[in-house]
């Protein structure tokens, strides 16, 4: 925590960052609750839709890494300002394009928005809080993001319902762009990570050439790997689970959304419980160890017991719950192998693993769904998940000895 910002409210810090992170976890879910709709109105398949999360996570993959060093060298605080506020005019933008493609392209520009939000938040709240409420705060910064996915699905059928989904996506955009303002109104609220840039390896001070070799470090790469493996799987239940529930039971979409609610609702309150206890913890790779295990034992049963929608809630709201007991104890494990001054850049890149991770997941889900029995949605994103268990354990080992970071 910087110096300057001893005489920050945490609360104004928490409420204004929070806003724009809950904002951000509102547009990857803008398409995926109206995915039937839109079916019906474009005469697309499920796999032409995830095009345009593809599109939108392929761009932000692209973008997540150079913003973290443009964050570490000249601040968050514009930034995040800016990428509020070109994604609310791309959402309105969506509300009046008449074709798909063109969808496929905002959304696109939509993702290289949203490249800011990891890298500026991160870096924000590193200079912003202090380091013994730092699992908490990140724990309340994962919270909002959780909550913002949550309310999505019901939000727009409540919308669409209402007037359309042409007007449920527009008021979203103008939401987005009052936010922006707000964040730029406050902006001297919101501290700028101070560091000695001769003193650390990312600084801007010792080159691109040394942050680069940051992020190839055997710690960053593996917490990098986990975010890929990890993004895949749940996000594939994000995307999908509506498409999936309408296809095995045969149910109205707004009980299939109960599902997709349930799922990231059940995310929120596991990262609320971590945040409890995560900062307390000696090491907290044990915490995201057993969560991802668990998930992907559930996923597996889930697959082949093929409940009913009761129990189809209750366990992808227990996986959910585990999603969010994973999200802030892997935020400080990365934060811990991190030297100061290089936040916005590890965690840009992380936030490319994430990116890179939704970009697949759409593309193989949706054709999963297209040509296969909807289960395999659970069998994979399991196998993902087991695939990613290794990877946290390697974290854990270099945590305990930060020598090799």
């Amino acid at each position: 925590m910087s110096t300057a910002a001893a005489d920050r409210p945490e609360w104004k810090v928490l409420s204004l960052i929070g806003a724009a992170h809950l904002v951000s976890h509102v547009y990857f879910l803008l398409l995926p609750p109206l995915f039937p709709l839109l079916k019906d109105e474009f005469a697309a398949t499920y796999t032409e839709l995830g095009l345009a999360l593809a599109a939108y996570a392929l761009a932000s993959s692209v973008g997540q890494t150079p913003v973290g060093f443009l964050v570490d060298r000249i601040g968050g605080r514009a930034l995040l300002a800016g990428g509020v506020l070109v994604q609310g005019l791309t959402a309105l933008a969506v509300a009046f394009a008449d074709t798909y493609w063109v969808i496929v392209a905002l959304f696109g520009v939509a993702g290289l928005a949203s490249t800011v939000y990891h890298p500026a938040d991160y870096a924000i709240l590193s200079a912003s809080i202090l380091r013994a409420r730092l699992g908490r705060a990140f724990s309340v910064h994962n919270l909002t993001g959780n909550i913002g996915s949550a309310v999505t699905p019901p939000t727009m059928i409540a919308l669409t319902a209402l007037w359309n989904w042409r007007a449920a996506i527009a008021a979203i955009g103008l939401l987005s762009i009052l936010l922006a303002l707000v964040l730029h109104w406050q902006r001297d609220a919101l501290a700028e990570e101070q560091v000695d840039a001769d003193a650390t390896p990312g600084a801007a001070g010792h080159g691109e050439a040394r942050g680069l070799a940051l992020l190839v470090s055997p710690p960053i790469l593996t917490a990098f790997a986990f975010c890929v493996l990890s993004s895949i799987a749940f996000s594939a239940i994000s995307t999908y689970a509506v498409a999936a529930v309408v296809e095995m039971h045969r149910v109205p979409l707004a009980a299939a959304n109960a599902v997709l609610t349930g799922f990231l609702a059940g995310s929120a309150a596991g990262i609320l419980i971590a945040g409890f206890f995560v900062d307390r913890a000696r090491n907290p790779a044990w915490l995201a160890m057993v969560s991802t295990a668990l998930s992907a034992i559930i996923l597996t049963a889930v697959g082949f017991a093929a409940p009913s929608i009761a129990g189809l809630l209750a366990a992808i709201a227990l996986i959910g719950a585990c999603a969010g007991v994973v999200q802030p104890a892997r935020d400080l494990l990365v934060r811990h192998v991190t030297p100061a001054g290089a936040t916005g850049a590890v965690f840009g890149f992380l936030s490319t693993g994430f990116a890179i991770g939704s970009a697949v997941t759409p593309i193989v889900f949706g054709w999963v769904l297209d040509h296969g029995d909807p289960r395999w949605l659970y069998w994979l994103a399991a196998g993902f998940l087991l695939v990613s268990l290794p990877t946290l354990g390697g974290i854990r080992r270099r945590v305990n000895a930060p020598a090799s970071a």
